[in-house]
C-alpha cells in the first residue's frame, strides 16, 4: 500500500472515530441531566434544527482534516498556527450559514467545546500522520543525506537512475545550482515531468527546521532577506496598539509582581541593563529584577541552573517569562517589537560580532520582548550554543511577517503557561 493511501486511510479512521466523539459531546451537552440516549432517540434525531446543528460539528470536522491534508503534506514550523486558522475560518463560516439559515446557536458552551475539540483532533492526526507514515523526500543520485538535528518526521530516499523507486516517494528534493551539468539536469527535467511535487532543497530543510545555515549565507542572500519598510511600520503600528489595549490588565499585573518582588529581598523592582538594539544603537532594557542585588558585580556571566543569585520569585518570573513585562515600556518607546531578536547584552555583542559570521545582521530589525530563537531553541549558555541559535533569528529575518509574529505569540503563550521549551539550564540574558 502506497503512502498516500495510507494516509488516506488514517484520516477516515481518525475522522470515524472523532465523528463518534464529536456526536457524543454534543448529545450530552444538549441532554443536560436526562438520559443522553432517550434524548438522542426522541429529542434529537426528530428535530431537523438541533439534529442539523449538531452534525454542522462533523462537516467541519471533515473539512478541517480535508484542507489541512493539503497544506500540510510536510511537518512544518506552523503547523498548529495553521490548523488554527482553518478552524476558525471554518468556524466563522458555520456561523455566518446558521444565521442566514435562521438556525439558533442552541449552546455557546457546545459551539466553544466543539472548537477546542477539532483543534486537537486535527493536530493529534497529522501529528501521528507526520510520525507513523513519514513523508518520503527523494535526492538526486550522488547527493548526500542531510544532517537534521531532531528527527523532522520525513524519510530521505537517494532516487535510482531508471527511476524504478519512485512509487516510493512523494516529492523530490534538488538544489539547481548544485546540478548544472547536463547528466543531472536531463534527470531533473525527467522528474519534472512526473507527477512528483519539485521542492528547493534549502528552503525544504529551511521549512523542517526552522533555521537558516550560517555556512551557505553570503552577503548577496542577506541583501534580499531586508524586510520592507512597510512591514516594519505596520509591525510597530500593531505592537503600540497591542500595549494600548492590554494596558490596564497588564497595570494590575505588573503590581502584584512589584509587591512580592519588595517582600521576597531587598533592592529595587526594576533592573537596567544596557542592549544593543535597532541598528546597532544601545538603549536602556527593563526587566523585574530576578537576582540578588550585586549579583553582577564581578562582571556579566551566564546564570547556570539552580544559580543563587537568583531569588525565589525571580525563579518564577524567569520560568513564565514574566520578568520581561516592563519591556512593553521599551516597545512604547520605540526601543523594542513585541516579537523580534532577543537583544543582546552589548559585552557579548561586541564579541560575538567578531567571532560568529554576519552576527550583526540582528540588528536590522528592532529586537524583540519574545522571538522565533527563543521559542524555538531557548537560552544559550555559550557562543557555539549563540551561533545555532542565531540561525533561528536569520530564519525569522528571511521570513519575517505578520503571520509569523502570530505563530511566535501563540507558542510564547504556551511558553509561559507550561515554561521554557527549551530548559538548558543557563541564561546570558
Amino acid at each position: 500500500m502506497s503512502n498516500s493511501s495510507q494516509k488516506l486511510l488514517l484520516q477516515l479512521l481518525c475522522f470515524f472515530l472523532g465523528s463518534i466523539l464529536s456526536f457524543l459531546i454534543s448529545a450530552l451537552l444538549l441532554s443536560g441531566n436526562n438520559d443522553w440516549a432517550l434524548f438522542v432517540q426522541h429529542d434529537l434525531i426528530p428535530d431537523n434544527i438541533k439534529l442539523s446543528f449538531v452534525l454542522s460539528f462533523l462537516f467541519i470536522l471533515g473539512a478541517a482534516q480535508a484542507i489541512c491534508f493539503r497544506i500540510l503534506l510536510l511537518p512544518q514550523y506552523d503547523q498548529f498556527a495553521r490548523i488554527i486558522l482553518v478552524v476558525i475560518g471554518l468556524f466563522l463560516a458555520l456561523g455566518l450559514s446558521l444565521a442566514f439559515l435562521r438556525i439558533p446557536l442552541l449552546s455557546r458552551t457546545i459551539f466553544v467545546a466543539q472548537f477546542s475539540l477539532i483543534v486537537l483532533l486535527v493536530t493529534v492526526v497529522f501529528r501521528l500522520q507526520h510520525k507513523i507514515i513519514p513523508q518520503t523526500i527523494g535526492l538526486i543520485p550522488g547527493d548526500r543525506i542531510p544532517e537534521i538535528d531532531n528527527d523532522p518526521l520525513v524519510r530521505w530516499l537517494i532516487v535510482k537512475d531508471d527511476l524504478s523507486n519512485l512509487s516510493e516517494i512523494d516529492g523530490i528534493a534538488a538544489s539547481l545550482k548544485e546540478y548544472e551539468f547536463v547528466g543531472k539536469s536531463d534527470l531533473l527535467v525527467k522528474l519534472a515531468n512526473t507527477s512528483l511535487p519539485l521542492l528547493d532543497k534549502e528552503a525544504l530543510i529551511e521549512r523542517l527546521t526552522g533555521k537558516l545555515d550560517l555556512n551557505s549565507l553570503s552577503h548577496t542572500q542577506l541583501d534580499k532577506m531586508k524586510p520592507s519598510n512597510s512591514l516594519i511600520l505596520a509591525k510597530r503600528i500593531t505592537d503600540i496598539c497591542i500595549v494600548i489595549c492590554l494596558g490596564p490588565v497588564l497595570f494590575f499585573l505588573t503590581l502584584i509582581i512589584a509587591v512580592l518582588i519588595k517582600v521576597d529581598s531587598k533592592g529595587p523592582i526594576l533592573f537596567l541593563q544596557e542592549r544593543v538594539g535597532f541598528h546597532g544603537h544601545s538603549f536602556k532594557l527593563l526587566k523585574f529584577r530576578s537576582m540578588v542585588v550585586g549579583a553582577e558585580d564581578q562582571g556579566h556571566r551566564f546564570a547556570a541552573k539552580n544559580d543563587d543569585r537568583v531569588t525565589r520569585v525571580g525563579r518564577f518570573l524567569r520560568r513564565t517569562r514574566l520578568d520581561e513585562l516592563p519591556q512593553l515600556w521599551n516597545v512604547l518607546m520605540g526601543d523594542m517589537n513585541i516579537v523580534g531578536p532577543r537583544p543582546e547584552q552589548r559585552t557579548f555583542y561586541d564579541e560575538f560580532i567578531h567571532t560568529i559570521p554576519f552576527f550583526g545582521f540582528r540588528q536590522i530589525v528592532r529586537p524583540g520582548i519574545t522571538g522565533w530563537a527563543q521559542i524555538s531553541y531557548g537560552y544559550a549558555s555559550s557562543e557555539d550554543e549563540t551561533r545555532k541559535k542565531f540561525g533561528f533569528d536569520l530564519f525569522y529575518i528571511k521570513n519575517m511577517s505578520m503571520w509569523l509574529d502570530a505563530v511566535i505569540l501563540i507558542k510564547t503563550f504556551n511558553t509561559i503557561i507550561f515554561g521554557s521549551r527549551l530548559d538548558n539550564g543557563f541564561s546570558k540574558d
